[in-house]
């Protein structure tokens, strides 16, 4: 086994660790007089940006708020809606979208 070996085979493990923690994380922040639950890691899942946007539009009408795309420093996109609603999102995104338990996180 030659180095070009050893690291194509470090690659393939890098990028199957990688698939496998992918998870969108739905959690709950306090800011100020409001409060918003932000959705992270949908863009992991969810490769298609149009899907995405029928995903959100399908949470703010199922809940009634209002939402906002936010994209931080690192490039990452995550979106944020008013309220306290990471449990309602989660049932939502498995019932309506039929995205696994295991990939949906609620931080406590």
């Amino acid at each position: 086994m030659n180095i070009s070996d050893i690291v194509s085979a470090v690659d393939k493990t890098d990028s199957a660790l990688a698939s496998f923690d992918n998870k969108i994380t739905a959690s709950f922040v306090k800011e100020g007089k409001t409060s918003r639950t932000y959705i992270a890691g949908l863009d992991l899942i969810v490769p298609d940006p149009e899907k995405r946007k029928e995903i959100c539009k399908k949470i703010k009408t199922d809940l009634g708020t209002n939402g906002v795309q936010v994209t931080g420093e690192s490039g990452r996109t995550s979106y944020g809606f008013n309220g306290n609603h990471a449990k309602s999102i989660k049932r939502i995104l498995m019932k309506s979208f039929a995205i696994p338990e295991s990939k949906i996180d609620i931080p406590e």
